[in-house]
């Protein structure tokens, strides 16, 4: 199983769509049993931390959320003038926090960055 993050850019490097899928399952290939359920709420963390900070600075649509199916799309949909350097500094945080992710559960997890 694999979790999907996909991400789109504006051309100031602030987020303007998210969109997680899928779950990490659950013990993968000789891994540690709770080697699923770490990524899992690792990924929700930074996705909620990301939701919760970008929407001090701007207004945020959550389009679609399942927990059960693991799936959340948003958009920022606010206007973010006079904002863009602190959105574009959240949004960093957390493509930095996705991609070490990433390099830690590189079979689990897939991030697709469009600008």
């Amino acid at each position: 199983m694999v979790i999907t993050v996909k991400l789109v850019l504006d051309g100031q490097e602030c987020l303007s769509e998210i969109r997680v899928t899928g779950h990490a399952g659950q013990g993968l290939r000789g891994k540690d049993p709770g080697y699923g359920d770490t990524l899992c709420a690792a990924v929700s963390v930074l996705t909620r931390t990301l939701l919760n900070a970008l929407h001090k600075e701007a207004a945020v649509s959550i389009d679609k959320q399942d927990e059960e199916k693991g799936i959340i799309q948003a958009r920022v949909v606010g206007d973010k003038k006079g904002r863009e350097s602190r959105i574009s500094g959240i949004t960093g945080f957390f493509i930095t926090g996705i991609f070490d992710l990433k390099k830690d559960f590189p079979e689990s997890l897939d991030v697709i960055l469009e600008k």
